[in-house]
């Protein structure tokens, strides 16, 4: 962006997953129980466990003499005991490894070194990785762009009625901190979304990510990236800040915006809140918007400072946000991060382009 949290309590699996979503939450669940199933069993078999129910006292004492087979058994009998009447948790957990995985690895770098560390990660997770280098002035900078969903064949076959849509986050950061919120959390969002929309695209709408250059010098990778497109994207959505807190943020100029009305459908199943703001710090949609292009940004944050933000720049207040006395700072590092708090944030995201998509495609 230019300019120890309380943990998320588990609610009840069906009101929020989206239904796209249960297939792979059920799988999840399940690799989660088995996992437990057999350290439950490794711990009842070493005594390592402790604070033993009545049942599983007798159980330490028969798997002792009745092997693997019989603890992976009564093991089982355990867990269930431990889960009957509870939810299963919901399929954000692997996502949450990933996106702390990433989220540190890209922290580790030095400032210019970042691009290099994003190309790699982008490359190793299996993507084609397209460099576009710009000159701003004296400054030199490169983008990096991955084609997400981009059929040569099919774009020929229904480029009349294939939107395109555009997703961004900028992956430098400023020299104090290590640019863990701003905007680490950002870039590591954008890589698990893409993912999710490699694995089950959307239908009939080509896609690409840009991880833009020198936003921090005054929005210049993304301002050279929009300049330079032959023709007008859909829309363009933007990820900054986007790193703790249970309130999904998403600004755009009109609240009649698709993309608006779609995140308003995913808010009535989330858990977390939704707010959309006409105020909003200067981030790349606004080089989008420059070029004539409809764009939106996300960020994830607490309410509060969600409220202070949306104040400072109606001009009503002049408090400073406590975000602001985050990024920027050596206080922005690692830690700041909720890793869970991002995977349901990005849940929300993926659910809301879908809905999107749907509206756009079935527009007059």
């Amino acid at each position: 962006m230019g300019g120890s949290l309380e943990n998320l309590e588990w609610v009840p699996y069906n009101r929020y997953i989206p239904p796209l979503f249960k297939r792979q939450s059920r799988w999840d669940f399940l690799l989660v129980s088995l996992t437990s199933v057999l350290e439950r069993s490794r711990m009842i078999l070493s005594g390592e466990l402790v604070g033993f129910s009545r049942s599983e006292c007798f159980h330490r004492r028969l798997l002792r003499g009745t092997g693997l087979a019989a603890s992976l058994l009564l093991a089982v009998g355990a867990l269930a005991a431990d889960v009957r009447g509870q939810e299963p948790a919901p399929a954000s957990g692997k996502s949450a490894e990933r996106l702390l995985g990433s989220v540190e690895q890209l922290s580790r770098g030095e400032q210019r070194e970042r691009g290099a560390i994003v190309s790699a990660m982008l490359e190793r997770q299996g993507w084609e990785v397209e460099p576009h280098s710009f000159q701003a002035g004296e400054l030199a900078g490169t983008n990096l762009m991955v084609k997400v969903q981009d059929d040569a064949e099919q774009e020929a076959k229904d480029s009349k009625d294939r939107r395109w849509l555009v997703l961004g986050a900028h992956m430098d950061r400023v020299a104090k901190g290590r640019g863990a919120v701003d905007n680490g959390g950002g870039c590591a969002a954008l890589m698990e979304l893409c993912q999710r929309l490699k694995a089950e695209p959307l239908e009939n709408v080509r896609v690409w990510a840009v991880y833009f250059d020198l936003e921090e010098n005054g929005l210049l990778g993304s301002d050279a990236f929009a300049r330079q497109l032959e023709s007008k994207p859909t829309l363009y959505v933007n990820l900054d800040v986007f790193a703790y807190g249970d309130q999904v943020w998403l600004h755009s100029k009109d609240e009649a915006d698709p993309i608006v009305e779609a995140a308003k459908k995913v808010d009535a199943d989330h858990p977390f809140s939704f707010d959309h703001g006409v105020s909003y710090p200067p981030s790349d949609h606004l080089s989008f918007r420059k070029a004539g292009i409809e764009a939106a940004s996300f960020s994830l944050l607490r309410p509060v400072d969600v409220e202070q933000l949306e104040g400072m720049f109606a001009g009503k207040s002049k408090e400073r946000p406590e975000v602001l006395q985050l990024i920027h700072t050596e206080e922005d590092q690692p830690q700041k991060v909720d890793a869970s708090k991002m995977a349901m944030g990005v849940d929300f995201v993926e659910a809301t382009l879908r809905r999107w998509s749907e509206l756009v495609l079935n527009a007059p």
